[in-house]
């Protein structure tokens, strides 16, 4: 179990939190809020009020960091260890192959990437299996998206809304022992260089971000130089776009 400090953030619905009987979903991102999220239920909420079966969901990209993959198994490897009945679905993809067979880069307002390659795919399984409740892992950072999608799917259940990202990586470290690199980058201020672990790049990110991938993940950029060069006119990031559509846009259809 995880320290008793660390439970400290862990009570937010506990007390109240019951999916015993029900078959949930968890995706996982590869990212450390779904991974919190993960941990939250396996080291907070009773046995006795754990979900009959618990289906993890990963969609995997090449352009996740390196270390993405390994973790993602590691977070697998602790649910097996922990809850009575696990299924785990792994799809691999490639955003580079996807815009190539696609011949675009689409713009940052529209993410036809994400809804074909991680949202039809997770929908459909939870359609196909019969399931009943989704665990996701948005936090307090992220109070737009929880209002369009807690409108959209009454099945979802948001366990650590009330959580930072801070709060995450604290809490995954303390259960699982690491999290990917890529969120201990920072500058020459100590400001995190990467907002989370997406895609290297993703097609939102502005020219400073896209920088940084060329600084810190040259052969992420270096695939992604190839898959513009291929595509007359297809460019990554754009500078026109509102911040607002620079983080959020790639799950706004989750």
């Amino acid at each position: 179990m995880v320290k008793e400090d660390m439970n400290l953030l862990a009570q937010i619905e506990t007390l109240t939190v019951d999916y015993s009987g029900l078959k949930a979903l968890l995706p996982l991102s590869g990212g450390i809020n779904s991974a919190a999220c993960l941990c939250w239920l396996g080291e907070s909420v009773s046995p006795e009020r754990w979900p009959s079966e618990l289906h993890l969901h990963y969609s995997h990209f090449k352009e996740h960091s390196p270390d993405t993959f390994r973790f993602v198994a590691d977070l697998i490897r602790y649910a097996r260890r922990t809850f009575p009945k696990v299924k785990a679905t792994v799809l691999r993809n490639s955003v580079n192959k996807y815009f190539r067979e696609q011949k675009m880069i689409p713009h940052p307002t529209i993410s036809p990437c994400s809804r074909e390659l991680k949202v039809i795919p997770r929908r459909n399984y939870f359609q196909l299996h019969e399931l009943d409740i989704e665990l996701i892992g948005y936090v307090n950072t992220d109070m737009k998206r929880f209002r369009n999608l807690s409108v959209r799917t009454p099945h979802a259940h948001f366990p650590v809304l009330e959580w930072s990202k801070k709060d995450c990586l604290e809490y995954v470290k303390a259960v699982i022992g690491w999290y990917p690199e890529i969120y201990d980058i920072q500058d020459e201020n100590g400001k995190d260089v990467f907002s989370h672990n997406n895609c290297l790049p993703c097609k939102n990110m502005h020219p400073k971000q896209l920088r940084n991938v060329a600084k810190y993940y040259p052969k992420y950029a270096r695939w992604a130089e190839e898959t513009a060069a291929a595509i007359p006119g297809a460019y990554w990031g754009r500078e026109d776009v509102p911040d607002v559509f620079a983080c959020d846009v790639c799950e706004r259809l989750s």
